[in-house]
């Protein structure tokens, strides 16, 4: 997994600026300067701004009080926590949309058009007719529990032959590839927006890109039953990257506390 490293090695950048000990906290873009986070993503591109994640953090968190992002996990937090915490946070994200340059997942979308304002992708492997989305749970829909968007089959494009409308398809968009119908009902539930009928805000928009990344990471479990920002707060970046890709085995590399990320990266 060599983009961990790579974004974890930028963002000792940021260790020059925090002071350990230090009994206060700060806000986060202050810390992470337009500078850093140019040098952490040299080729980002929309929906990934320096504005935009800096306006994104601060409506998130006059938001959400009691569910703050970057801000350290206690009323004792430290700049050097919230250091931790946007290092593990970009560790993950740079990896997950390719040095934030990918809006939408490339197996679903490389390949795709526009026509009249609106996106149509060709999946790998798609030769038209109808297609079964991979990111569909039929046992999720509004009216289950754990509910879902409403989804099936999804007819081939009659204004783009050989695509699909990208409005129909609940693939990874964002910075943390936000995926499945059950995610983007609840996605857009708490950021209170429409994401079952408008999936394509994650990668259009991009203050609902950066929302439904905040909400991912402080308040889905995945598969371990812990968040990302409590994995971060109890010290384990490993932790994050199991929460967000369920299925990887984490490498023991990644085990390391986030508070020790800028002697174990060089």
């Amino acid at each position: 997994m060599p983009s961990y490293a790579k974004a974890l090695t930028s963002l000792t950048l940021l260790a020059a600026s925090v002071q350990n000990g230090l009994a206060v906290t700060a806000d986060p873009c202050t810390i992470l300067t337009e500078s850093i986070f140019n040098t952490i993503a040299p080729s980002a591109t929309f929906p990934y701004t320096y504005s935009g994640f800096c306006s994104a953090v601060t409506s998130w968190n006059t938001n959400n009080p009691s569910n703050q992002i970057f801000m350290g996990g206690s009323s004792s937090a430290t700049v050097a926590d919230q250091t931790a915490e946007l290092a593990a946070f970009f560790g993950n994200i740079r990896h997950e949309s390719d040095d934030l340059k990918a809006p939408r997942e490339y197996y679903m979308c490389q390949t795709q058009t526009t026509v009249n304002g609106k996106t149509y992708c060709r999946p790998s492997n798609y030769f038209g007719g109808n297609y079964n989305d991979p990111y569909c749970s039929l046992g999720h829909s509004p009216s289950t529990n754990p509910a879902g968007c409403a989804c099936g089959s999804i007819p081939e494009s009659t204004v783009a032959p050989g695509y699909l409308d990208a409005d129909k398809l609940f693939l990874g968009r964002g910075g943390i590839q936000l995926s499945w119908n059950y995610n983007y009902y609840y996605a857009g539930a708490y950021i209170g927006r429409d994401l079952c009928t408008n999936p394509e805000l994650v990668a259009t928009d991009e203050d609902v890109m950066w929302q439904t990344v905040f909400w991912f990471w402080t308040s889905n479990t995945g598969s371990t039953g812990t968040t990302c920002k409590e994995f971060v707060d109890n010290g384990s970046f490993g932790g994050t990257v199991k929460t967000i890709v369920s299925a990887y085995s984490v490498d023991a590399s990644l085990l390391f506390s986030v508070k020790e990320i800028f002697v174990h990266i060089s």
